[in-house]
Order: C-alpha cells, then sequence, then structure tokens
C-alpha cells in the first residue's frame, strides 16, 4: 500500500464515528446489524451507513492489495481453505 493509501485509511479511522464503529465491531468478532450498531452507539441508521460503506471500502482496498500478488487459481484456493477453517470454528 502506498503512503496516500496508508494516511487515507488512518484519516478516514480519525472520524470519530468510524473509529467507534471500527472499534465495536473489532471487540464484537461477529456479524452485528446496523440496528445494533445504531442501539449501542445511539446513532441513527442512516448516520452510520456512510461510515460503514467507507470503511466497507478501505476494506476492499487493503484485499485487492493484499490478494495481488496471487492469481486467480491461488485466490479460489485460499477462499476455500479460508470457508474451510471458518466452518471448522462455528
Amino acid at each position: 500500500m502506498d503512503l496516500r493509501a496508508r494516511v487515507t485509511g488512518i484519516g478516514a479511522l480519525a472520524d470519530d464515528t468510524r473509529f467507534r464503529l471500527y472499534r465495536y465491531l473489532g471487540l464484537s468478532g461477529r456479524a452485528v446489524s446496523v440496528r445494533e450498531l445504531s442501539t449501542r452507539l445511539s446513532l441513527h441508521p442512516n448516520t452510520l451507513r456512510p461510515h460503514l460503506r467507507r470503511l466497507e471500502e478501505l476494506l476492499a482496498d487493503v484485499q485487492d492489495e493484499l490478494l495481488a500478488p496471487l492469481s486467480a487459481a491461488e485466490r479460489q484456493q485460499l477462499t476455500r481453505l479460508l470457508t474451510q477453517i471458518l466452518e471448522h470454528h462455528a
């Protein structure tokens, strides 16, 4: 990831609402609904949605960078392995 992208990612977490979302999602360790986030953070769902979209964009960028060296076949293999791990621990 180049420096500009890193600074952009860090800047995104400088926003208090996004940081609170990031922290809550990380600590929960599970999928969380917008309704739950809204209740826990005392914010309207319509306020949360743009922040969630921004975090999703950042995650997609990081994933793209991490997976860039892999071929399509390697990505599929990684996806299968990760799915097996998740199913095993479910």
